[in-house]
């Protein structure tokens, strides 16, 4: 009777991690409702995996190569782990910024699958953004991996 509870626990943490690895990232953790009802009531499990991605993302950075392809690499591993519908959304949004009109227009917009010029910005500043900073990031992580892996990890 005295270890249910923290085996019931351990359960439940466990679920969340599952949960929130399933719900942020590409990882295949399976989906089910446990995992996914876990993760809903543990808000403590969305930083834990942003840890872990934030690990996962700053090896290239610390890999012997040059400082480009330690960034291509960093941009490469993000989008492996976290997948591309957040760009989906950053599109989405690009596009809905620079259309003329109400708020009903923009919405129409949001939900049109076809990419305009203000998503194909967003896209490209996003993605170079992200390539910049591992760019920025790679000789400081050659010289102190450590305080670079920290770097991303808290980023994440």
């Amino acid at each position: 009777m005295a270890l249910t509870r923290p085996v019931s626990a351990l359960r439940d943490a466990a679920d969340a991690l599952r949960g929130a690895l399933g719900f942020l990232t590409r990882i295949p953790v399976g989906r089910d409702e446990a995992a996914w009802e876990a993760f809903a009531r543990s808000p403590w499990s969305v930083p834990a995996v942003g840890y872990l991605v934030g690990a996962l993302v700053a090896l290239p950075l610390v890999a012997p190569v040059p400082a480009p392809t330690a960034a291509a690499g960093f941009v490469v591993i993000v989008y492996a782990l976290t997948g591309i519908t957040h760009l989906d959304g950053v599109a989405d949004l690009g596009d809905a910024a620079v259309v003329h009109g109400d708020a009903v227009a923009r919405r129409e917009v949001l939900k049109d699958s076809a990419l305009g010029v203000g998503g194909t910005v967003a896209l490209a500043l996003v993605v170079l953004g992200l390539a910049t900073a591992g760019l920025s990031l790679a000789p400081i992580a050659s010289a102190t991996p450590l305080v670079a892996v920290w770097g991303i990890v808290a980023a994440e």
